[in-house]
């Protein structure tokens, strides 16, 4: 740009302006269970996988609330820390620090003691704005059953059951007898 009037700075004729960009992270998470229909008092797996499409994100947590229903035995994860709190229905998993493309898996064994669906939710977040805020929760549903029952026989199966026996007791009484007289 020109101007008819002379300028005796010539220095400060240019504007300098920073811009900054808020970091970004693309985190998702799945979760997944291997029995869909136990029943009361079996065990459970669940997974939870965290991927972090890029770019890197840090201090990642996931809140796991157990509904009622099921009751922790135990955890495995080989990233970060996983905190059960008896007081607080929500643990913790502080994964941490997720580079473009890592996964972290935690698998949690619980107990089901109470019959019904039970919904499993989890949630992750980071220190960093998320890119699709959509795929941060996942939940997996288990339907506690009772157990199978025990078959039972009525009166006439009962009766039945014992002739059969007494059949069976009596052949093999008679075989013995006739092998000895041999």
């Amino acid at each position: 740009m020109t101007s008819p009037t002379h300028d005796p700075n010539p220095e400060n004729n240019q504007v300098r302006t920073s811009i900054s960009s808020q970091e970004a992270s693309s985190l998702v998470i799945e979760k997944s269970v291997d029995v869909v229909t136990p029943s009361i008092g079996s065990a459970v797996t669940f997974t939870v996988t965290v991927t972090n499409n890029g770019p890197i994100a840090t201090e990642a947590t996931v809140v796991d609330a157990l509904p009622a229903g099921l009751t922790y035995v135990s955890h495995t994860t080989a990233t970060g820390t996983y905190v059960i709190t008896p007081t607080d229905p929500e643990d913790v998993w502080a994964v941490g620090t997720l580079t473009t493309g890592q996964s972290a898996v935690l698998t949690i064994i619980t107990l089901v003691t109470l019959r019904g669906p039970h919904v499993n939710i989890a949630t992750v977040n980071a220190n960093v704005q998320n890119i699709n805020a959509a795929n941060n929760f996942a939940s997996a549903t288990v339907n506690g059953s009772s157990p199978a029952p025990l078959p039972s026989l009525s009166g006439w199966g009962l009766a039945l059951l014992g002739i059969s026996l007494l059949a069976i007791a009596a052949w093999r009484f008679r075989r013995m007898r006739d092998q000895r007289i041999l």
